[in-house]
């Protein structure tokens, strides 16, 4: 654990445009689709199942963006594990958009929106070697206190 987030590339450093590593079998619809649509993209790169965790965050910490369809649930561990280590994420729209807020995540309706010519035209300056607050512990205590203060104002919750 102590890779994450350490030593992050700059993203004219990272090698990899899209990093493809996943079981289809947690959703096997979303995941299939997102697999058929991106697998043939140039510079991708589809990781063997079972890799070593070390290897899993340097693939991480080399590819500019990491698909990340949804597990057994909307979300997954892979958006978040990407941006720590700087790359930028490729999700399906959906309640938790706005999770992304102040996150270099890319937020579509289908797979499909996404091409290399559009890929490859995102700057550079959207991969980070800062880790977004939003991953950041303090950040969500703030989070939590401000929805408890807005509540105790309007008399939801008592003081």
């Amino acid at each position: 654990m102590d890779a994450l987030g350490k030593d992050v590339k700059p993203g004219a450093n990272r090698n990899i445009l899209v990093y493809i590593n996943f079981s289809i079998g947690t959703n096997l619809m979303q995941r299939s689709r997102a697999l058929s649509h991106f697998r043939n993209f140039t510079r991708n790169h589809l990781a063997k199942l079972r890799t070593p965790f070390y290897q899993y965050l340097d693939d991480l910490g080399n590819s500019r963006f990491v698909l990340s369809p949804p597990g057994n649930g909307l979300d997954c561990h892979r958006t978040w594990e990407a941006l720590l280590m700087g790359a930028i994420p490729i999700v399906l729209s959906s309640t938790l958009n706005s999770l992304f807020s102040g996150t270099p995540t890319i937020i579509v309706s289908t797979w499909e929106q996404v091409t290399v010519a559009s890929l490859r035209a995102i700057n550079n300056s959207l991969l980070t070697t800062h880790i977004p607050a939003a991953l950041l512990a303090q950040y969500w205590h703030a989070q939590f206190l401000s929805v408890r203060q807005s509540l105790q104002s309007s008399s939801v919750i008592d003081r």
